[in-house]
């Protein structure tokens, strides 16, 4: 009997060694399914604010490149404008550099017949004073026909010079 007492007591502690060890892995099981459930519940979470800062930057993302775009199109119009007024530019300096050179020949054409003119009211005179020379030297009381002869022509001239300028 003895040995069925220790044999009994043997048992028992298997058994009771082993409710204990159950009990301890079901406790440590539910701990750890609670634990996974809240990681879970973390996890969905975090998708949900990762879904959430995903759709915020693809739409700041959008933003951006609609701004680019618009950006890009304003700089193609800038450019367009900037060669449009440089054409402008070059046009309008080209015709004052004409206008200017226009100008420019028609004073030097008109310089050139007033300085033939000049030229040719120089001849006039010189050969009329040769003809006062000429008279003066052959004839007598010249000094007072080449006075009234030298103030005619100098007052003949003059007004030929008014006419001119």
């Amino acid at each position: 009997m003895r040995g069925q007492k220790i044999v009994a007591l043997v048992v028992c502690g298997v058994v009771l060694a082993l409710v204990v060890g159950c009990e301890e892995q079901l406790t440590s099981e539910t701990s750890n399914a609670k634990k996974s459930r809240v990681i879970a519940a973390e996890n969905m979470e975090l998708k949900k604010a990762v879904a959430q800062l995903d759709k915020e930057l693809k739409t700041q993302r959008q933003q951006c490149e609609k701004k680019i775009q618009q950006k890009e199109e304003q700089l193609a119009n800038c450019l367009a404008q900037k060669k449009t007024l440089e054409g402008d530019v070059n046009e309008k300096c080209e015709e004052v550099v004409n206008l200017f050179l226009q100008s420019m020949n028609e004073e030097i054409t008109r310089l050139k017949q007033e300085n033939e003119s000049l030229k040719a009211e120089v001849t006039r005179l010189k050969a009329q004073g040769k003809e006062a020379q000429g008279v003066t030297e052959g004839g007598t009381g010249g000094q007072e026909k080449e006075k009234e002869q030298g103030e005619g022509s100098t007052e003949a001239a003059e007004p030929k010079e008014q006419k001119q300028e």
